[in-house]
């Protein structure tokens, strides 16, 4: 009998310890994330670096490239020109609509002639009044005057005209060179002068690596402790030094990987140095606590 209480005892002990197990209660104590220890920081992870911005430059328009001004690996600015198109026949084009924009000649006529008619029906109606001219005379002079004054009007959209379609030209003209939208390293060279090019035709490619961008896929449980302008420690596996960057989350995925339990999170990272994207990170993120210090730092 005292044999049979004590099995029971066992089997009521074992069974209460591996519900208490499965709870995560008792004397076991949760896991900490690697490199968390005693909750400090939310969790190390890691990820790939990549260009923060990459463009695939390319022109609007059919042409020939009559020069490129860049080579891989060149530095360039925002607004600079990068690959210039056959433009001879537009610049020509574009200085004739220039002239016919900047000639003012036919509005002066106009003017000139509208005082002039407007001189003649004044006087025409001061002859009326005094008996010396007829009726006539005083409603032509009206409709001449009226003309004159159409004619500025005529005159004036005239060179509306002229400046809208000078616009349109230069337009044209600024479509056959390519600009660096951003300040940014020429990656690759697609096209070379003589060669022809469309809109489906790629020129330049152009990245930029400062800042840097980090895509860590983040637990669930991890990623909703996490929130935008966050910082995060950040060393760089293939770089030998000892040197630590700091990360700044910038975007966080609203659309998790159910199946892997995992969230998208997206770091900026300076790279003054102008290190090449590709290099595989090892990021911690830091806890609020720790963040705050460092800001007020």
């Amino acid at each position: 009998m005292g044999r049979s209480r004590v099995g029971r005892c066992v089997v009521v002990g074992v069974g209460a310890l591996g519900v208490a197990t499965l709870l995560g209660v008792g004397g076991l104590s949760s896991a900490q994330p690697e490199g968390d220890p005693a909750g400090a920081g939310i969790g190390t992870y890691e990820g790939v670096s990549r260009p923060s911005d990459m463009r695939n430059l390319a022109f609007g328009i059919r042409g020939r490239v009559a020069e490129v001004m860049v080579e891989p690996g060149s530095q360039v600015s925002a607004g600079q020109a990068i690959v210039r198109m056959d433009d001879q026949v537009q610049r020509l084009t574009t200085d004739l609509a220039r002239i016919r924009a900047e000639d003012q000649t036919q509005l002066e006529a106009a003017r000139e002639t509208a005082s002039f008619r407007e001189f003649e029906r004044a006087q025409t109606e001061q002859s009326y009044n005094e008996g010396g001219s007829s009726e006539r005379d005083l409603r032509d002079a009206r409709y001449r005057a009226l003309l004159g004054a159409k004619d500025v009007q005529a005159a004036e959209v005239a060179l509306q005209e002229a400046a809208i379609g000078l616009a349109r030209e230069e337009a044209r003209l600024a479509e056959m060179t390519i600009v660096s939208p951003i300040d940014a390293t020429v990656l690759e060279v697609h096209r070379r002068g003589g060669e022809a090019v469309d809109e489906q035709s790629q020129a330049v490619t152009i990245v930029r690596i400062d800042p840097l961008w980090v895509d860590v896929h983040v637990s669930m449980g991890d990623a909703l402790r996490l929130q935008q302008g966050q910082k995060a420690e950040v060393v760089w596996q293939d770089v030998d030094r000892d040197e630590t960057a700091t990360g700044q989350i910038i975007f966080i995925s609203p659309a998790g990987n159910g199946g892997a339990r995992q969230v998208m999170v997206r770091l900026e990272v300076a790279n003054p140095d102008r290190l090449p994207s590709g290099l595989h990170a090892t990021v911690r993120f830091m806890g609020p606590e720790t963040d705050a210090v460092t800001r007020a730092n």
